[in-house]
């Protein structure tokens, strides 16, 4: 099993785009039915902006409902919940471009959430179980925008016991002291 890292250059991403212009991180969740982004912007004028940006691309893509949240006390960070539909898929598509989810998906591999997009860069984790899986992957990629594979590693043994880390495992040969 190879757990395999990259970031490209993605034309037409909403999300990359705004990353860009506002100097910020947007961590982004995605389970198909919901969107979940976490933002982070040092000028919370810009983060305002932000959120406007977020409700008019909800408007546009069919009045898309989204929650909006601070989660911290000095109001640099928010969560934009969309919550009657995938923004993600929607919103690439109404701009022509590409699901790297989704290329990711067909070509056999298995994304390890969350994406990140910063400074117009998407970054992505994926499982693959076959080398020939991935090689198709950056194939099929290749004509989106600058690619770069940021790791690889190489598993042996389960899924579970390779990538996860418990609790259990982690603090069993701790001392009380």
């Amino acid at each position: 099993m190879y757990e395999v890292s990259f970031r490209v250059l993605h034309e037409r991403c909403p999300f990359a785009e705004i990353s860009t212009r506002y100097d910020a991180t947007i961590v982004q969740w995605c389970n198909g039915a919901t969107d979940v982004f976490e933002i982070r912007c040092k000028d919370h004028e810009n983060l305002q902006r932000i959120v406007d940006e977020f409700r008019k691309l909800a408007h546009e893509l069919g009045k898309l409902k989204v929650r909006i949240t601070n989660f911290d006390e000095d109001q640099s960070g928010l969560i934009v919940q969309e919550l009657s539909g995938c923004m993600c898929g929607r919103a690439l598509k109404s701009r022509g471009a590409r699901s790297i989810a989704h290329a990711i998906r067909r070509n056999k591999c298995v994304e390890v959430p969350p994406t990140i997009y910063k400074a117009g860069w998407e970054y992505y984790t994926f499982l693959s179980f076959d080398p020939t899986d991935f090689k198709n992957l950056f194939a099929t990629l290749e004509h989106l925008g600058r690619l770069e594979v940021t790791s690889k590693k190489t598993y042996k043994g389960t899924a579970q016991e390779s990538i996860a880390v418990s609790l259990h495992g982690l603090f069993s040969e701790l001392t009380p002291k």
